[in-house]
């Protein structure tokens, strides 16, 4: 055993024992990929299929089943469905934001602190700015996915689902909702997520979709998954993967784990010396889910 664990140190990983055996890296870093498209400009390269991350990623979609549709209205959200080529099913990824100041300081969501009921979940509350949009965005992912072929019944209502940022919350919501709908979520990692919801919300979701089948990926001292605070009743779904400033990960065993990003307590100080660790990303060889090589016009200015 110590063998194998110096082995592995010297790949440059540390696998911890909780992520031993589930914690796939490889496939999350083709999910990473997924999350970043959504940031591509180029669109004609997504709708091809030849973006350079979505060449990198090996995900082979039908160039002619794939949407990409902008449906967020005043908050600019995007999101992409693409149906696979080599197995049954669709991709759907959500994307972040483009503006990580007016994320934490103005962003309409942070406005709308307050919660509202989930429905067909009893006793679950969630953002309201993330639900009101979530809500705004439904008919539209449902839509898209029925477009390529993807529909709630029959053989191909398998989901695979990721994001970003904001995109990452959303996709929480989504899978609770688009699961009621008739559809199997198989599979989902979501990136620098915030919370979503109180904990009788994560309790269900957590039943609902049992580990290891969602990933929830953290970046050293990003603040994002910071927001909104535990002290007003929100708290993170499972399962937490946790990637250090060196690049190591861990796989944490509790939902909100001292161990891994509840680590860090000064929101303040993450705001404003630790916010590209929001888009920097060790899975990736350019290390940026939100500046995708080869399909972007000129960086995002979330990194200026």
């Amino acid at each position: 055993m110590k063998q194998l664990l110096c082995l592995l140190v010297a790949f440059g990983r540390i696998i911890h024992v909780h992520g031993y055996g589930w914690y796939n890296e490889s496939e999350a870093r083709q999910f990473a990929l997924m999350a970043s498209i959504g940031y591509c400009e180029i669109l004609d390269d997504v709708y091809t299929w030849s973006c350079a991350p979505c060449i990198e990623s090996g995900v082979r979609l039908i160039p002619s089943k794939i949407r990409v549709v902008d449906s967020g209205g005043l908050n600019q959200s995007r999101f992409f469905v693409g149906a696979f080529q080599d197995q049954p099913g669709c991709l759907l990824s959500f994307r972040g934001t483009n503006d990580f100041y007016n994320f934490v300081t103005d962003f309409d969501v942070w406005k709308q602190m307050e919660v509202v009921e989930f429905e067909d979940c009893e006793g679950c509350f969630v953002h309201r700015g993330f639900y009101i949009l979530w809500k705004y965005m439904q008919k539209h992912v449902i839509q898209a996915l029925e477009e390529v072929g993807c529909t709630s019944y029959g053989p191909n209502n398998s989901l695979s689902i990721t994001g970003h940022s904001m995109g990452a919350s959303l996709t929480h919501l989504a899978m609770f909702d688009l699961d009621h709908r008739g559809y199997n979520v198989t599979k989902s990692y979501s990136f620098e997520a915030a919370r979503v919801g109180n904990q009788a919300f994560a309790d269900a979701f957590n039943e609902r979709f049992p580990h290891p089948h969602v990933v929830r990926i953290t970046h050293n001292m990003d603040p994002i998954p910071h927001l909104p605070p535990t002290f007003m009743g929100y708290t993170h779904v499972q399962t937490e993967v946790f990637y250090d400033a060196k690049g190591y990960f861990k796989a944490c065993s509790e939902t909100e784990d001292p161990s891994c990003a509840n680590q860090f307590a000064d929101l303040a100080s993450m705001i404003m010396y630790h916010r590209h660790d929001h888009c920097k990303s060790p899975l990736l060889t350019h290390g940026d889910l939100c500046n995708p090589v080869g399909c972007l016009k000129e960086p995002l200015s979330i990194l200026i």
